[in-house]
């Protein structure tokens, strides 16, 4: 019967702590205007938040709405335009990114909370560092150049629907401890993507890819599932270890540690994997 009730009482405490937490939340809103912007160096560094990104008006350079803990968090919106460029700089000033996942544990549903909207326009380098949250970046019809995502303890979600209008130079994914799901961003027709995960699962959709371009991920401990364009050739170099395991659909073995799609050599698209697993799988399928 104890059991019971300090179960009760946990959760009536639960309950009380997040109704506070929500009751002490303020709205935050801010933008500017696109004016003559060709090229814009985007930057947003949260501490703890979450964060939903997307394509906004063509007129807008950006727009920022939410809502954020006046207590822990002191949002901020800086433009600095040079002629036809603009270097964007969002920060909540939240220096307590493991604080509260020490004292909360997982659950960050009551904090700052983020939809940052972006002009298409514009050809944009995009750099995020989040330290505990989730981050759902929706990419389609952005112009992307660079895209470099630091997630600390943070949940991730980048996905894309149609081709990057430009090649993406170079894309980097990171996540110390968190789920990496990603939906076609193939799209973005990198030369080079670069993932890192150090405990959580993987998820790379690379349908939609163009081009020639190469991919390094790394993952500590955790299972990656990749999914490749069947209409796309590609070479993987796996150095397997006896704590991870490999599975390849369409592939063949061209020496110990090299693997290639089958009919490799007559596609015009080329994709050089480089992969290491450190406890886990690796699994990769061949789909339209």
């Amino acid at each position: 019967m104890k059991k019971v009730y300090s179960g009760v009482l946990l959760a009536g405490v639960l309950c009380t702590a997040t109704a506070f937490a929500a009751g002490r939340l303020e709205p935050y809103e801010d933008s500017a205007p696109l004016d003559d912007v060709k090229q814009a160096d985007v930057r947003i560094n949260l501490g703890l938040a979450r964060i939903e990104l997307q394509a906004g008006e063509n007129d807008v350079l950006i727009d920022v709405s939410g809502e954020y803990d006046p207590r822990e968090s002191q949002p901020e919106l800086r433009v600095d335009r040079r002629g036809d460029r603009a270097v964007v700089r969002f920060d909540n000033r939240n220096e307590n990114k493991y604080k509260h996942h020490n004292r909360r544990g997982a659950d960050v549903e009551s904090e700052d909370h983020f939809q940052v909207r972006l002009s298409p326009k514009p050809l944009t380098d995009l750099e995020l560092d989040v330290g505990l949250g989730k981050c759902d970046l929706n990419l389609d019809k952005l112009r992307v150049g660079r895209l470099e995502l630091d997630a600390g303890l943070s949940e991730v979600d980048v996905s894309m629907d149609s081709p990057n209008s430009e090649r993406a130079s170079r894309v980097t994914l990171k996540s110390g401890l968190g789920e990496v799901k990603t939906h076609q961003i193939g799209y973005l027709r990198f030369d080079r993507l670069h993932v890192e995960g150090g405990l959580g699962d993987v998820e790379l959709d690379l349908r939609g890819f163009e081009g020639d371009g190469t991919v390094d991920l790394n993952v500590g401990l955790g299972s990656c599932r990749i999914t490749v364009p069947k209409d796309v050739d590609v070479r993987v170099f796996y150095d397997s270890n006896f704590m991870s395991s490999i599975d390849l659909d369409g592939f063949k073995r061209v020496s110990k540690n090299e693997y290639e799609s089958e009919g490799f050599g007559s596609a015009k698209s080329t994709l050089e994997i480089d992969a290491s697993v450190g406890m886990g799988n690796l699994t990769i399928t061949r789909r339209r």
